[in-house]
């Protein structure tokens, strides 16, 4: 990832902190998962997360360019899922 394109990428997921539910919900088998959309001037760009208010955490788990994106977090979200109990 290009330097312009990572301050956007750490912008995007910064505002997760203040605003955790900020993306939108995911379905089928990466929910209770969340995902939010960025542009850079290298194109679009997704990150995918889970919120655990228990812990007051928010994790994020896949990052990427839109194109083959969901294939790639649902092996990630698959391996979070026995981890965190989801």
């Amino acid at each position: 990832m290009a330097p312009a394109d990572a301050a956007r990428a750490y912008d995007a997921l910064s505002a997760l902190a203040l605003q955790p539910l900020l993306g939108r919900p995911l379905e089928g088998p990466l929910r209770p998962a969340r995902r939010i959309e960025f542009g850079t001037p290298g194109g679009w760009f997704r990150a995918a997360y889970v919120v655990l208010p228990d812990r007051g955490e928010c994790v994020v788990f896949g990052i990427g360019p839109s194109a083959g994106f969901y294939e790639r977090v649902t092996r990630r979200f698959h391996a979070l899922k026995r981890e965190y109990g989801l």
